[in-house]
Order: structure tokens, then C-alpha cells, then sequence
């Protein structure tokens, strides 16, 4: 495993895993759901927000929530901050059209505000859920939750092979530096485009040869797994 790939579920095989670790995947599955859909569809002036407050106070008393669920379950807050700081700015551009859009005032702004909160707490459930609970596990429940199981499928498929294709990508990179190759400005990005491209177009043969195998081999579509939810 290289540097340039970290699991998602990095703090879900704790050691001293806690009662949260151990909680029934499908428990933690719908919850997640249920606080992504209260933290996207909560007005700001849902009560016991006061008037004028632009954030509610489910959001407020959410973000306290998922911070002592982290600490809980032993995931550090800066792991947590650190991945948002990747998130934020995104949301944060994406969420400019609304003033972009309606023009620079202040109701512009607040909507900005609460698209990019209400977003990062969603983020920050999923960081939660993805902590506690490892890949496998959020698998199985999705498919005895009834999820399509060509969702499920590629989405194990995915799982398998993302670090796979870091590594190659790792050891791409390393031969390319191995040549002292140090491109500026317009031809490293150009290179770092090239290595991209080389990754994507090797994928989609390998994904052709592990096709034809898995045919071969009898698979009918259905990944079976015994996995203790």
C-alpha cells in the first residue's frame, strides 16, 4: 500500500473498536440516511431557531453530535478537519452560483452559508459511518437492505480495485521521477494529464481481462459474502 491511497473506513478495524463499531451496519446505514435527509431539508427557521438566525439549531446541535460521535469512536477531530478542509472549498464554489445567480445581497450570502453547512455536515455523517463501520460491512447491508445489486456489485468492484490503480499510479509516478524528470508550469500539468490518461485507458483494459475471467469462471452478477453485519 502506498501513500497516495488511505481507506475510507481507516478508523473502522480499531483495536478497541466501540459499541458503535459493533452496532448493526444496517442501524447505522438508515440513521445516516435519516440525518443526511433532516440536515439537507431543515429550514433555517425551523424551530427553535429565533428569527433571523440563518442556521438552525438542528444544524447547530447536529455538527455537536457527529463531533462526540467522532471522539466516541476514536477518529481523530483532525483526520475529520483535515478531510473537510479538501470538501469545503468545493462546496463552497459550487454554492457561489446562488449569489452569482440572485445577485450580492445579504439573503444571497445566508443561502450561500447554509448550502455550504448543511453540506459539510452531510460529509461529516458519512465520515462518521464510514469510520465505524468497514466496507464490507456497509456492502452487505446495503444489499439486505434491497439496494440494486448492480449498485452493490460495482460498488465492490470499486472498492477491490481503487487502491490497485493508486499503487499503479504510485509506481508510474516513481518511474516517471526515477528519469529526473521535473517538469514547470503548463508541462507538469501536462505530464500529470499523460499519467492520468495512461491510468484510465489501463483500467478499462483490465476491467475488459477480469471481465472475460470472471465469465469464465461461471459468475452470474451476484457477489456472495457470509459478512457479520
Amino acid at each position: 500500500m502506498t501513500g497516495l491511497h488511505e481507506p475510507l473506513d481507516r478508523y473502522s478495524r480499531n483495536a478497541s473498536a466501540t459499541w458503535l463499531h459493533r452496532l448493526d451496519a444496517r442501524i447505522k446505514l438508515l440513521a445516516a440516511l435519516a440525518a443526511v435527509v433532516v440536515f439537507s431539508f431543515t429550514p433555517p427557521t425551523f424551530w427553535p431557531a429565533p428569527a433571523g438566525v440563518s442556521i438552525s439549531l438542528v444544524h447547530v446541535f447536529g455538527a455537536i453530535a457527529l463531533c462526540v460521535l467522532l471522539v466516541w469512536a476514536g477518529v481523530p477531530l483532525g483526520y475529520a478537519v483535515k478531510r473537510l478542509c479538501i470538501v469545503v472549498p468545493l462546496l463552497t464554489a459550487m454554492a457561489l452560483s446562488v449569489p452569482l445567480g440572485r445577485g450580492f445581497d445579504a439573503t444571497s450570502w445566508s443561502m450561500m452559508g447554509q448550502i455550504v453547512v448543511r453540506a459539510a455536515l452531510c460529509v461529516t455523517t458519512l465520515l462518521v459511518l464510514a469510520n465505524t463501520t468497514s466496507d464490507e460491512r456497509l456492502l452487505s447491508a446495503m444489499a439486505r437492505l434491497g439496494v440494486p445489486n448492480l449498485l452493490v456489485t460495482t460498488l465492490r468492484f470499486m472498492v477491490r480495485y481503487q487502491a490497485l490503480v493508486a499503487d499503479e499510479l504510485a509506481r508510474m509516478r516513481r518511474a516517471r521521477l526515477s528519469r529526473t524528470f521535473d517538469a514547470r508550469g503548463n508541462a507538469r500539468w501536462s505530464a500529470v494529464a499523460g499519467l492520468v490518461g495512461r491510468v484510465l485507458v489501463r483500467s478499462f483494459e483490465r476491467s475488459e481481462r477480469v471481465h472475460a475471467a470472471m465469465l469464465a469462471r461461471g459468475f452470474d452478477g451476484t457477489i456472495r459474502d457470509s459478512v457479520e453485519l
